[in-house]
């Protein structure tokens, strides 16, 4: 991100700043409800001000939302606009936070209420923290025990550990999302984009070469 401004001193160049890139902020944004408002995030510092984009709803956090910000900025103010409104859209305000001095050691800010200008808002800050899922593993008819995989970061990959179950008169022929489902990730296979809790079940092959003893 760049700015520049002109000089009152005739003749003296324009002076040009760059900045370094976006940073992005979360947004708890209690008693908010996204059909009837939207949110943004109004920005300043030194008198170069600007608007983020409407808040998108985070997919690793549960009731988070985030837009970037210029990594300049030194404060800024959470606002709510109508449903029909623009980015910047002053006149389609509904309300906002207290001016938020940025903490550059905290990227998440809590609104626990909603009150509109001149009103003592409570602006939480904090640190975000992606949510952390697990992969289980079902034997499905077959025997035995596997550990399931934990700690696995919102928007992350895993790599499957190696099928340990097995079932008399059977091949393991891969896992599958449900039970009854067809085979959608392979032994040892990496799933990527993990963005919730995960049970792959075991999927097994009747096996067409078993020896029989007819007594």
């Amino acid at each position: 991100y760049s700015t520049s401004g002109n000089s009152n001193v005739l003749g003296e160049p324009e002076v040009s700043v760059t900045y370094p890139e976006n940073k992005t902020i979360y947004v708890i944004p209690n008693g908010y409800t996204s059909d009837n408002a939207k949110l943004a995030i109004y920005y300043w510092n030194d008198g170069v001000s600007g608007w983020s984009s409407f808040l998108t709803k985070d997919a690793c956090s549960g009731n988070a939302y985030y837009a970037e910000i210029p990594s300049w900025t030194g404060k800024i103010s959470i606002v709510r606009l109508n449903s029909d409104a623009t980015v910047g859209d002053w006149e389609k305000k509904w309300n906002q936070t207290v001016d938020i001095t940025i903490d550059p050691t905290k990227d998440q800010y809590t609104v626990n209420t909603w009150c509109g200008n001149g009103c003592n808002e409570t602006v939480n800050e904090g640190t975000y923290t992606p949510a952390t899922y697990s992969i289980t593993f079902n034997a499905n008819g077959g025997t035995g025990t596997m550990t399931n995989v934990t700690g696995i970061t919102c928007g992350g990959s895993a790599t499957l550990t190696q099928n340990a179950f097995t079932r008399t008169g059977y091949t393991f022929a891969g896992w599958a999302t449900t039970a009854d489902g067809a085979v959608a990730h392979a032994d040892k296979a990496t799933i990527s984009n993990i963005t919730s809790n995960i049970t792959l079940h075991a999927k097994w092959t009747p096996n067409t070469n078993t020896a029989y003893t007819v007594k």
